[in-house]
Order: C-alpha cells, then structure tokens, then sequence
C-alpha cells in the first residue's frame, strides 16, 4: 500500500479506513498461506473474523451515509434545482419579448415603469 492511496482512502472516512483494514489483513492473510511449512490457522482465521468484521463495517457505513440527512437534502437540492430550470425556461419568452410588450404600452401609463423595472429583476435573478 502506498502512502498515496492510504491518504486518499482516509479521505472518505470511516469507509477508507475499513478499505486499509481490508488491504492490510488480505496481506496477512496472503503472506501467513504462502509462509513455509503448515499456515497457522489461528492467525487466518483471526484474520478473516476481521476482515468479515471490517466489511460488514463498511456496509454499514455506506448504509448510513446513503440514510443521513445529508443526502436527503442533496436530494431536495437537486429537485429546487430542477424546479429553477424549469421556472427559467418558462420565463425565457417573456424576458425575450420584453422590448415588443413593454415598448408598445403608452409612455404616460404609471404601470409602465413597474413592469419595466419587475422584468429588469427578474432578467437578473433568473441569470
């Protein structure tokens, strides 16, 4: 295991240190077989206890992390964010036509700066 993976493996938390665990006791394990003379059952067995302890571990990590909160909303974030799109798209026309409609109102109606400056802030917020 280099040092590069071991960093980016902490990275992700409790999961990459169950991901080193793995790696570290599949070594053991891997190296006590290929040992001269019988492998000691004790050390394999040991080692495999804790390497089914350290996935089930990781199983449960990924479980919570696809539960919390966090990407509950993550999943509310992208819907607002669906829902923008489509209000922006929706929008698009009347923000398009703005010099035809607004231009033709007559220049004395009170209205017309209201909508003017409305259709201005709402050019802005949905860009």
């Amino acid at each position: 295991m280099t040092s590069e993976f071991v960093l980016k493996a902490l990275g992700f938390g409790v999961l990459g240190l169950c991901a080193i665990m793995l790696v570290a006791t599949w070594r053991i394990v891997l190296a006590e077989q290929h040992r001269k003379g019988e492998p000691r059952r004790g050390i394999i067995r040991l080692s495999y206890v804790f390497m089914s302890f350290c996935l089930a571990l990781a199983i449960l990590n990924a479980w919570v992390q696809l539960h919390s909160p966090d990407h509950e909303l993550q999943t509310q974030l992208q819907e607002e964010r669906a829902k923008l799109d489509r209000v922006r798209s929706a929008a698009q026309p009347l923000l398009n036509v703005r010099g035809d409609v607004i231009g033709q109102l007559p220049d004395d109606l009170p209205q017309k700066a209201t909508l003017t400056r409305l259709l201005s802030e709402l050019r802005v917020i949905l860009q």
